[in-house]
């Protein structure tokens, strides 16, 4: 984690008008044609680039870390968020076997948190950033998790729903293959991924306070 903050302030002395960001989601590096699309990608125009990846590299970790690394190779920095593709943790099943599907077996890892802080201990390994820092002058990018919660769904459309998929046989979750470990299950999750979120927030907006405090100018905050 130190790691991560140390890159905060690495290049704030870069003039904002110099850079460029890019916003990319759902690589999903796993499927065919992907890791060629990225691969084709100009290994000298983004150089100088910033890329803020938001979520769905890659089901197993192995093709996540060759996926970021292909990317990395390609931008100056990279900004990544995980979403659920990336939380699988993934069981071989009969089914697999009889399709010919080639399944990443995960169940080492445990849950869906579990996998989380792989992914995270990947990036740092990787040099690839998920915490917020300062890629030009007052130009912050902050990574945030979050997940999808159904709280403001009334309680009448949630037992019809889950009576409605039930009697055709399907799993009443978003992802079958997300495991967590919270009483609560999927309805708990986006209140964890919150609760993470506070101390990128409060660096975040410490940094953004201070830099339009000394410099007198507005600073851009890209999220």
């Amino acid at each position: 984690a130190a790691s991560r903050w140390a890159r905060f302030g690495t290049d704030r002395a870069r003039p904002r008008e110099s850079v460029r960001v890019w916003a990319l989601s759902d690589v999903h590096f796993d499927q065919h044609g992907a890791p060629e699309w990225c691969k084709s990608l100009s290994s000298s125009f983004f150089r100088d680039d910033v890329l803020m990846l938001a979520g769905n590299m890659a089901e197993s970790l192995p093709r996540l870390r060759f996926g970021l690394t292909v990317l990395k190779s390609k931008f100056r920095r990279v900004f990544f968020v995980p979403g659920n593709q990336d939380l699988r943790v993934r069981r071989m099943t009969l089914n697999d076997v009889v399709k010919g599907d080639k399944v990443c077996d995960e169940r080492i890892v445990g849950d869906s948190v579990s996998k989380l802080l792989e992914v995270m201990h990947a990036c740092d390994e990787l040099g690839v950033d998920v915490a917020p820092a300062e890629i030009a002058d007052g130009v912050f990018i902050v990574p945030l998790l979050s997940w999808c919660s159904r709280d403001f769904v009334p309680w009448e459309r949630k037992r019809g729903s889950a009576a409605q998929m039930e009697a055709q046989g399907c799993p009443n979750k978003l992802d079958q293959w997300l495991a967590w470990p919270f009483h609560g299950g999927p309805d708990d999750a986006w209140k964890f991924f919150m609760r993470a979120n506070e101390p990128a927030l409060r660096a975040a907006l410490f940094a953004k306070a201070d830099y339009e405090r000394s410099r007198g100018r507005r600073a851009m905050v890209l999220t």
